[in-house]
């Protein structure tokens, strides 16, 4: 899963929004402040992290952004950590001299945003491995009928693996108090907690395997679940709240067919509560 580094000035918090919202939505983990942060104050552990742990950083780049240290200071702590797999991406909104931001930036690729802002999404999407809002394929002499219809159930299913995603983190969240970006260790206490926080949330869906069977998700099938996550996750040297949250919700998404649960499946589930 990709993590991006959003450096800017809190003057072009309008489009950092928006960006932060579109990067997110196509799954794409971000660290950005969003308080002002004056030059003077600590440098927060926290950013430093955030920064040293990120595969790109993105760089707002306008006339803002010429007056602000802090964006000199972020750009300055990623380099001392850059790879040849890391990137510095300059996202232009406004027709600036990037060396009078940074001396260098003009050396890095950027895009031109203020020129086409559609273009540059694609643009830096696509450098992400991304597409902007994919959509279904249409096959070729196909039914309009069948189209829509298949079209329908697939954004049904994104709409649900994206609400499942957003619930799970925030039913951890809430119970937990950890924040996206609070560093994780894969420890079985803490496996633990993840398989009694999130339980609820997930009970709130249907499971459907490959073989069409509608599976309950006991502690049971959680604790397989979780455990599979940990292995996969554990070369790496650091981790966040986030990405494991995030990682299990992808398992379940990508093992079973997730659905809703209809009124009858709350009808019975209350009935059943009711006799025990």
């Amino acid at each position: 899963m990709t993590n991006v580094f959003v450096s800017h000035s809190s003057l072009d918090k309008y489009f950092v929004d928006l960006l932060v919202k579109i990067l997110e939505y196509h799954y794409i983990n971000v660290w950005y402040d969003s308080d002002d942060i004056l030059i003077g104050d600590d440098y927060k552990e926290s950013i430093h992290s955030g920064l040293i742990n990120s595969d790109h950083l993105i760089v707002v780049a306008s006339n803002n952004a010429v007056q602000s240290e802090w964006i000199t200071k972020e750009i300055t702590t990623f380099q001392s950590n850059i790879t040849d797999e890391k990137r510095i991406i300059p996202l232009f909104i406004e027709d600036v001299n990037p060396d009078d931001i940074f001396d260098g930036l003009k050396n890095h690729q950027g895009i031109l945003f203020y020129k086409n802002m559609l273009t540059g999404f694609q643009t830096l999407l696509n450098f992400l491995g991304k597409e902007l809002l994919p959509t279904s394929d249409r096959r070729e002499k196909q039914d309009r009928r069948d189209s829509d219809r298949r079209k329908d159930s697939s954004d049904r299913r994104k709409s649900l693996s994206q609400r499942l995603r957003i619930g799970l983190w925030k039913c951890y969240s809430d119970k937990t108090g950890e924040g996206k970006f609070d560093k994780y260790d894969l420890v079985l206490s803490n496996r633990l907690k993840v398989i009694d926080t999130i339980k609820p949330e997930l009970d709130k869906y249907k499971y459907i395997d490959d073989n069409q069977q509608i599976v309950t998700l006991s502690q049971h099938e959680l604790d397989k679940i979780t455990y599979d996550v940990w292995e996969e996750l554990g070369p790496r040297d650091y981790l966040t709240a986030i990405i494991v949250i995030e990682c299990i919700a992808e398992k379940i998404i990508n093992q079973y067919d997730v659905t809703s649960l209809d009124r009858r499946d709350n009808d019975r589930r209350e009935e059943k509560d009711r006799r025990n």
